[in-house]
C-alpha cells in the first residue's frame, strides 16, 4: 500500500503563538466592511505572509527547518505517486491559522533552496496549500471519533479515518506529533508515530511589528482617513489593545510606527514576555532532519519497496532465464549480451 503521512502543528511543524494574532486579523477581519477595505486586507495579507516566507529562507524561525527540508523531498515523492497523502492533523482552534500556516509553508518552499513548481503544491480557495487536509480541534469528522475534553482531544486512529475519509491502515501511516498524549493513535501506529522534540524558537514581536507596518498602506495611519477609521479600532480589538494604545497620527515615519505599534504588542499577554530564544544551528538542523528521517523511513523505503519486488521477480523466473540485474530494461545492451550467452550455453 501507499503510505501516508500526517503531521501536528504547534510546536512540531511550527512555533507560532505570537504570530496568531496577526493571522486572526488578516482572516477574520473582512466580515461587514466594504469591498474596497476587504480587497486592501487581502493584499495587505499577502505582502504580510511574503515577507513572513522570507524570512523564514534567510533565518529559520517559526518553521521547523528539519521538517520543512524534509517535506519538499516528500513533495517530490508524492508527485510520483509514492505517497498517498499528507495533512496536518492539529489540537489547535482556529482553522483559519491552519490554513493560513500552511500557505506560508507553500510560499517558503516556493522559494530556493527547495525551488517546488507551483503545480506540486495544492490550490484551494485561491491559494496555494502544502498540506491536505487540514483537521482543527473541532473539524466535524473528529466529533463523533475523538471526545473533547477542555481543549483537547486524543488523536486516534479512527479520527484520522474519517477525517480523510478512508479506512487506511495503521501500517500504512506515519504521524509526527511532539506530544505522547494521544494514546491511542501512538499504540496502534508504534514506531511509526513519531514523538519529535518540542520546537520553541519563534520569531521575534520587533520583525513581526515591522513586517505588519509595512505590508499596510500608508492612509491605515492616516487620522480621519477612511482607512483608518476602519482598521485601526478593528486592530486594536484583534490584538487586544487596552484603552486604544495604538494611535498613530500619520505624522510617524516607518521606524515610529513600528516603535508604537511594538509598544502596543506588550500590552497583550501574548508578546510578553518577549523571550529570547536562540535559533537553531545548522547542526542541530541537520541532526533533527537525520533523526526524523530515520524514524520516518518512507523515503528510503519507497526506493527498497520497489527493488525488493524486483528482486523478488527473479527467483519467480526459469533457470535458463538472465536475470536482469542491471536494471529493468531486458533490451538493454548488457541484458541482450546475457541472454546471448545464455542461448550459447544451453546449445552446448
Amino acid at each position: 500500500m501507499i503510505p501516508s503521512i500526517g503531521f501536528d502543528m504547534d510546536q512540531c511543524l511550527v512555533e507560532a503563538f505570537n504570530l496568531v494574532p496577526f493571522i486572526l486579523f488578516f482572516e477574520t477581519r473582512l466580515r461587514g466592511i466594504n469591498l474596497e477595505t476587504q480587497d486592501i486586507i487581502k493584499k495587505s495579507r499577502d505582502i504580510f505572509y511574503d515577507l513572513v516566507a522570507a524570512h523564514e529562507i534567510a533565518s529559520p524561525t517559526i518553521f521547523r527547518p528539519s521538517l520543512v527540508k524534509l517535506i519538499a523531498e516528500l513533495i517530490r515523492e508524492k508527485k510520483q505517486g509514492k505517497i498517498k497523502h499528507m495533512f496536518i492533523y492539529s489540537n489547535n482552534g482556529y482553522l483559519q491559522i491552519l490554513n493560513a500556516i500552511d500557505h506560508i509553508l507553500a510560499l517558503i518552499i516556493k522559494k530556493a533552496p527547495y525551488s517546488i513548481n507551483d503545480q506540486d503544491l495544492v490550490w484551494e480557495d485561491g491559494r496555494q496549500h502544502v498540506l491536505t487536509p487540514r483537521i482543527y480541534i473541532d473539524s466535524t469528522c473528529r466529533v463523533n471519533t475523538e471526545p473533547k475534553v477542555v481543549n483537547f482531544r486524543e488523536k486516534s486512529l479512527a479520527g484520522i479515518q474519517s477525517c480523510l475519509n478512508e479506512t487506511i491502515p495503521a501500517e500504512d501511516l506515519w504521524f509526527l506529533d511532539d506530544s505522547l498524549q494521544h494514546t491511542d493513535l501512538k499504540t496502534k501506529l508504534g514506531n511509526r508515530y513519531i514523538n519529535v522534540e518540542a520546537y520553541k524558537i519563534h520569531i521575534s514581536n520587533t520583525t513581526l511589528a515591522n513586517f505588519f507596518i509595512k505590508s499596510l498602506p500608508k492612509r491605515v495611519f492616516i487620522q480621519n482617513m477612511p482607512l483608518y477609521t476602519a482598521l485601526i479600532p478593528a486592530i486594536n480589538k484583534v490584538f487586544i489593545f487596552e484603552n486604544t494604545v495604538f494611535y498613530p497620527t500619520g505624522k510617524e515615519t516607518h521606524e515610529r510606527l513600528v516603535e508604537k505599534f511594538h509598544e502596543a504588542m506588550t500590552k497583550n499577554e501574548v508578546f510578553k514576555p518577549e523571550i529570547a530564544s536562540r535559533k537553531w544551528t545548522k547542526q542541530k538542523i541537520e541532526t533533527d532532519y537525520s533523526s526524523i528521517k530515520k524514524l520516518l523511513p518512507v523515503l528510503n523505503s519507497i526506493h527498497k519497496t520497489s527493488r525488493a519486488l524486483y528482486d523478488k521477480s527473479y527467483r519467480t523466473q526459469d533457470a535458463n532465464t538472465p536475470r536482469l540485474i542491471y536494471g529493468g530494461n531486458p533490451n538493454s545492451r548488457r541484458n541482450r549480451f546475457r541472454k546471448l550467452r545464455t542461448r550459447r550455453k544451453n546449445r552446448k
